[in-house]
């Protein structure tokens, strides 16, 4: 009998999103980490504020502003009164914007999108008076984007943009990484919830996987015996979820030489149906006609014939006396038997 964890499970779905952002090839494990169900929160504090000289750098004007900390907000900006004023003419350019840091006064300034990103970094550092700007980097603050700002997006900042100065990509994924490696399952679950919040971004992406951070997470959904939880927590959203993967053809083929996407679909199903009483949940979104099309695209791959087979056996243990029937009935076509012999 296999026993997954539904915790790891449920914790994990978001990491899916990385894969279709980096490479079709990484989605092995796109159904364990595609749903979440715990909201990642953010602690802020509101320190007393640093003293910033004025910056007169070209395009990124400091002006002093009304004593108003954002503390981290991912509001826009609220109204004229806190506007910035310049001098000069506006430019097409030119975005006048808000830049937040978990305990320090927000910096208002003119971002001039004709500026390497690089040296703005370096302004709003000096403005905190931060020296490794290597260390830090932009982000969007909207509650369904905060992706990392790149050269690439960074046309998507619009006058009264709040941005968030944060760690950078590759320290924020070293930081997850270890938390994951952690023993102490606590450090696992603070890691998994900023995966969710940043399984999106492709900067962090990249990073995350250069670090064999998604094979450290199949490793952890591998051990996931040494944290035991009762199957029935599963809701019928992620089921069906998870049995949505049996139709995306994206996930499987003869072709595809990695199926672990749809194998990890099947061990899930199989774990809900033998670990609990979610079955007339599951037959709802799982059949075995569907188990015998998949069985005939993936004829190749006897690893997954395994799990067709464990699934159909999953079934039929759990149905009463008349879906028992109709299951073994379905089991005798032509099709299925040549499966099997093939």
């Amino acid at each position: 009998m296999i026993t997954v964890d539904p915790v790891v499970a449920l914790k994990f779905t978001h990491i899916s999103r990385i894969i279709s952002v980096i490479n079709t090839s990484v989605r092995k494990v796109r159904l364990v980490i595609s749903y979440l169900v715990l909201d990642p929160t953010c602690t802020r504090t509101h320190a007393p504020s640093h003293s910033s000289s004025r910056s007169h750098s070209p395009g990124l004007v400091n002006r002093k502003k009304p004593k108003m900390d954002l503390g981290g907000s991912s509001s826009v900006l609220p109204s004229s009164r806190t506007s910035i004023r310049t001098t000069r003419p506006a430019s097409e350019n030119i975005r006048k914007v808000a830049v937040t840091m978990n305990g320090r006064q927000a910096q208002f300034l003119e971002l001039d999108q004709t500026r390497p990103l690089v040296a703005i970094m370096n302004d709003i550092c000096k403005g905190w008076q931060l020296t490794d700007t290597e260390n830090y980097a932009l982000q969007f603050t909207d509650s369904n984007r905060q992706n990392y700002i790149t050269e690439k997006n960074r046309g998507e900042i619009q006058t009264g943009t709040v941005l968030k100065l944060t760690s950078s990509p590759v320290r924020t994924s070293q930081e997850v990484y270890d938390k994951l490696k952690d023993p102490e399952w606590t450090k696992k679950l603070e890691a998994l919830k900023l995966l969710s919040t940043l399984s999106t971004d492709s900067s962090f992406a990249q990073e995350f996987i250069s670090k064999q951070g998604l094979y450290l997470l199949t490793s952890i959904v591998n051990n996931r015996e040494q944290y035991i939880v009762s199957w029935d927590i599963v809701d019928e959203v992620f089921i069906e979820k998870v049995a949505s993967t049996l139709d995306d053809e994206s996930c499987y083929s003869d072709n595809n030489v990695d199926n672990t996407c749809l194998q990890t679909a099947l061990e899930i199903i199989e774990a809900v149906l033998l670990n609990s009483d979610k079955y007339t949940i599951v037959e709802k979104y799982v059949t075995p006609g569907q188990i015998t099309k998949l069985m005939t695209v993936c004829r190749k791959s006897s690893e997954l014939h395994k799990n067709f087979i464990a699934v159909i056996n999953a079934l039929l243990m759990k149905a009463d006396r008349q879906k028992h029937k109709e299951i073994a009935e379905s089991l005798q076509s032509k099709m299925f038997r040549n499966i099997i012999l093939d």
